[in-house]
């Protein structure tokens, strides 16, 4: 997802103050908030160019052709919710031909900006070969960093690296540590594989069930289907339920079970169009 700053750092209060409000009609009133910004990014504030660029990405042709410049101004002007958002629209062709060295650059760039999704997402690269050579300790580098600026979602990777071992020593005790700090539903899943299997942590089935039970409920089809297994000597009827939404969500386990067992295999649910940003807080 897209970075969209919070507030302004700009240094006339006018400014400040006409951002926040605008950026509080984003939702409520976009014609409003988009026409507010654009006369803001004229002016030089560099989170209104970014926002008013996140906007215009979801809006026509015209309009996904600003995109590129507003996030470039406001990267000039040295704001890293721009610069990561240029590595964003190059790794996924949006508004801009897809070239993933392109996105390597600029999310390194904003990385060493101190954007903390950035590390994230330069992490991501060297795990998985995109745009840059694989390099598993270079990954766990970059989450490392991620995760000590508190971004959930590097606090979740650089976990799964050490659970594994992989580009960093195997540590799943401090695994469990990150898991819980992040909170998301995939690091709930990840701890309570850990309290299944007294990996770092004691074995607790009872504590693996609620955090699956709570990952379930935000969403993350592999917690659905792992809860339904444990389940199905519990609640059959419960496990049915959790195994057809796990299946609903596209997960191919949940998909195997009900085709063994003789049941149908619901549609796919689609997903809901989302906003493709990451609210930023800055100052």
């Amino acid at each position: 997802m897209m970075d969209m700053p919070l507030r302004s750092n700009n240094k006339d209060e006018s400014v400040r103050t006409a951002f926040r409000d605008l950026r509080a009609l984003i939702d409520t009133d976009p014609e409003s908030a988009k026409a507010g910004l654009s006369e803001l990014a004229d002016a030089g504030c560099a989170e209104a160019m970014v926002c008013l660029g996140v906007m215009c990405a979801d809006g026509d042709e015209k309009d996904k052709e600003m995109v590129p410049g507003l996030f470039r101004r406001a990267s000039e002007l040295g704001d890293s919710s721009g610069t990561r958002n240029m590595g964003y629209i190059y790794a996924l062709g949006l508004c801009v031909e897809q070239d993933k060295n392109v996105a390597a650059e600029w999310y390194k760039r904003a990385a060493l900006e101190g954007n903390p999704r950035a590390q994230c997402n330069i992490g991501v690269l060297y795990r998985y070969r995109n745009g840059v050579p694989q390099d598993l300790a270079e990954a766990a580098k970059w989450y490392s960093m991620s995760a000590a600026n508190g971004y959930s979602r590097g606090q979740t990777n650089l976990g799964i690296l050490m659970l594994e071992g992989k580009g960093i020593e195997k540590d799943p005790v401090t695994a469990a540590r990150l898991f819980m700090e992040s909170g998301s539903p995939r690091a709930h899943f990840r701890l309570a594989t850990q309290y299944l299997e007294g990996n770092g942590v004691r074995p607790d089935n009872k504590k693996a069930m609620e955090l699956l039970d709570e990952s379930h409920s935000r969403g993350y089809a592999k917690a659905s289907a792992l809860l339904a297994k444990l389940m199905e000597d519990i609640d059959k009827d419960r496990a049915l339920e959790l195994y057809m939404h796990a299946a609903s969500n596209g997960d191919p386990d949940a998909a195997e079970w009900l085709s063994l067992n003789g049941f149908t295999i619901p549609e796919r649910i689609p997903r809901k169009r989302r906003r493709r940003t990451d609210t930023a807080q800055k100052g």
